[in-house]
């Protein structure tokens, strides 16, 4: 009876471990996240930014004054500027009048006017890949621009090398039609405000007819999307 109740004690307690070995290997299996399998998958996110706007702000010389002019004596001036876009901009110098084609005539009489371009002046800009841009000369006639500083970008090729509206490395052109117009400049930063000048100079034969003449440039700027 005592061996009896020994050996059925003794299987059950074997019983009993066993059971809770199993029973613990099967709670912890539930639990053995590296046990599981595992599926992953990847989600892509796309966004576009459309571009914005173009702000084209004058600094200076939004009214220009050449004032008395001498023959022979060329008067300068300049036009300062700034632009500002989420791209990069594309900047154009156009005169305003079409007809006649020039930008400076008499406001009682059109027909009365300053050519443009005039004896050893520059050609109209046609953009600075094959640039027709030219120095300045001596005896030189009519009305001509270049953009001869700007904070980045300066095609130095196309407008030379000045750093001054007076500068004798300047490259200048004659304008063109507003509608028409070449990029004069490419600017290459997006999200900051870009400064830049275009300088103006003026000069007649000494047979231009006396009175007042005046008119309008027009500038542009348009962003350039990728």
């Amino acid at each position: 009876m005592k061996k009896e109740t020994i050996f059925i004690g003794m299987v059950a307690l074997v019983l009993f471990f066993g059971w809770s070995l199993y029973d613990n290997q099967e709670y912890f299996r539930a639990f053995d996240m590296n046990r599981a399998d595992a599926s992953t998958a990847t989600s892509t996110l796309n966004a576009t930014i459309a571009a914005g706007s173009v702000t084209l702000n004058i600094s200076s010389g939004a009214t220009v004054n050449f004032g008395t002019i001498t023959p022979g004596t060329p008067r300068y001036s300049a036009t300062g500027f700034n632009v500002a876009a989420n791209d990069t901009i594309n900047v154009f110098f156009g005169r305003d009048r079409s007809s006649p084609a020039t930008t400076l005539a008499s406001s009682a009489n059109t027909t009365i006017n300053i050519t443009d371009v005039g004896t050893g002046t520059a050609d109209a800009f046609t953009g600075c890949t094959t640039p027709v841009t030219a120095a300045w000369a001596a005896a030189s006639t009519g009305l001509a621009y270049s953009l001869y500083v700007a904070d980045e970008a300066k095609d130095a090729t196309c407008w030379g090398a000045g750093t001054s509206k007076t500068h004798a490395s300047n490259k200048y052109a004659a304008l063109q039609a507003s509608s028409g117009a070449s990029a004069a400049w490419t600017t290459t930063s997006t999200g900051s405000t870009i400064k830049a000048s275009v300088g103006w100079v003026l000069d007649t034969s000494a047979i231009q007819q006396a009175t007042s003449y005046t008119g309008d440039v027009v500038i542009t700027a348009t962003v350039t999307p990728p």
